[in-house]
């Protein structure tokens, strides 16, 4: 029985992640955008106060004060309505981080590594709620912010350790270097603000993520042997 508990469960994931979740169609005009606008913000408090289980667009539609064809005139069901919301919350990630490069163009590189960590911690501490429906009651819906498209923040991070080439330990692999630093970060502050956010009572969370890469992404490896510029290991 348990069994069949288990394989019923993984099949259904299965059919859920081979759901097209596209939009049917993007809106236009000003007004569709605003009734596209209005139709995520009530998907998304009838996430948070009932969950993905309870969620319908019946229940959307009432929130939101439109009627159920105004919704499928947008998302052909339910599944491409959150994936546009969780597309949403990645964007805006992105742009957080895409702002913390640029205006640490000319600053140092554990600088622009504190800005990185401070973009990620208020990308997290936007809408928490949400975010933590998102992250643990939804399936993956085929909607991942690192999507190998221009734009995502491992390649943002992967572009700046390119162009900061000379002052990262010689050894390192760049882009699994990039790879590592972004899900650790996104690990770590994830993890702090939904279920731990006395850490940031401390004061000291960001400045020691920010020791914790300076240390990967700096520090020489020789023979087997790691040196900093300070302190042999």
């Amino acid at each position: 029985r348990v069994l069949s508990y288990r394989q019923h469960f993984y099949n259904r994931i299965k059919n859920i992640m081979k759901i097209d979740v596209k939009p049917r169609k993007m809106p236009a005009q000003q007004r569709a955008k605003f009734t596209v606008k209005i139709i995520k913000e009530a998907a998304a408090h009838v996430l948070v106060a009932q969950g993905y289980k309870k969620f319908t667009t019946n229940k959307v539609a009432e929130r939101a004060g439109v009627s159920i064809g105004s919704i499928y005139q947008y998302f052909p069901r339910k599944e491409s309505l959150i994936a546009a919301i969780k597309q949403d919350h990645f964007i805006e990630l992105r742009a957080l981080m895409l702002d913390a490069y640029q205006i640490t163009q000319d600053k140092s590189l554990e600088e622009v590594t504190r800005q990185f960590v401070l973009a990620t911690i208020k990308g997290h501490m936007v809408a928490p709620d949400l975010h933590r429906v998102l992250s643990h009651e939804l399936p993956e819906l085929q909607v991942k912010e690192d999507d190998n498209r221009d734009g995502s923040i491992r390649l943002l991070v992967q572009q700046l350790f390119e162009q900061r080439k000379t002052e990262l330990r010689e050894d390192i692999n760049i882009p699994l270097a990039a790879k590592m630093i972004t899900k650790t970060i996104e690990h770590l502050v994830h993890e702090a603000v939904l279920f731990e956010p006395e850490l940031f009572q401390l004061g000291d969370f960001s400045e020691e993520l920010v020791h914790f890469i300076m240390a990967y992404i700096t520090t020489l490896q020789v023979n087997n042997n790691v040196y900093s510029s300070n302190i042999y290991f």
